[in-house]
């Protein structure tokens, strides 16, 4: 389980506290506001598939892509989903320079860190 206090900014950003203690994340990760956003884009650097140098915004689309996959797929695991996402990230890349052999990791890493959506895989009554 993922904690706000967690020592990796990045996972903490990702992760949000509601007022009755529960976690929840946003759908879009366009309504992340702008702070989170900015912790993200102050850490994209120290992860191990970014390179040396390439700025925040090359990135940007595939953690979004990533984030939002997640949001949309629930309970799946990323083997199962990572083909379909290889073959739509032409369209959601927007002007991102990178291919889907380096971008799945950074759409990997948003995947992960925002965890399936609170209440996937409860049965709905």
């Amino acid at each position: 389980s993922v904690r706000l206090d967690d020592p990796d900014p990045l996972i903490a950003a990702l992760t949000f506290c509601d007022p009755g203690g529960g976690t929840f994340q946003p759908l879009f990760w366009s309504t992340l506001n702008n702070d989170l956003q900015n912790i993200v884009r102050d850490n994209y650097g120290k992860r191990p598939y970014a390179r040396a140098g390439e700025p925040y915004e090359t990135y940007r689309p595939a953690y979004r892509y990533g984030w939002e996959a997640r949001m949309m797929h629930g309970d799946r695991a990323w083997m199962d989903v990572e083909d379909q996402l290889a073959l739509g990230w032409p369209e959601a890349r927007g002007k991102s320079t990178l291919e889907w052999t380096d971008a799945r990791h950074a759409a990997r890493d948003a995947w992960d860190r925002a965890g399936p959506p609170v209440g996937a895989g409860k049965t709905q009554h």
